[in-house]
């Protein structure tokens, strides 16, 4: 189990999910803040990437809810900004999925959540945010 953020997802990474998936209108209507620093959403998404791989190889929820303390900590251990922001928002609701949901409606949560926050990314950045 991978319990560390060592890189964050690359501009190049973000557009390809943002272009590879299908929106979700509503999830976007949402997630999507006009004002919100793009960095914030780089954050956000590498987390949901980083959850999404780790459940992929490991899927049950005892391991999700240790992966989420674990990742609390490191998240915790970061400097101060806005990826670190959004990567604990972002750790913030799958903390709730797992409190709700089976692996199978996290992942595909996740896999929508994901390709909502990359668009927002991407939207953002070109706005110069």
């Amino acid at each position: 189990m991978n319990t560390r953020l060592t890189a964050w997802l690359e501009n190049s990474m973000l557009s390809r999910i943002a272009n590879e998936g299908v929106s979700d209108p509503s999830m976007w209507g949402q997630r999507y803040d006009p004002l919100c620093p793009s960095e914030f959403y780089r954050g956000y998404a590498t987390l949901l990437a980083q959850v999404d791989r780790e459940l992929r190889s490991n899927p049950n929820l005892a391991a999700l809810r240790q992966l989420i303390d674990a990742l609390d900590l490191a998240i915790k251990a970061m400097p101060a900004d806005e990826r670190r922001n959004g990567a604990n928002f972002a750790l913030c609701n799958v903390a709730a999925y797992a409190e709700k949901g089976t692996i199978a409606q996290i992942r595909a949560t996740l896999t929508a959540e994901l390709v909502c926050i990359a668009r927002c990314f991407v939207h953002n950045q070109a706005r110069g945010l």
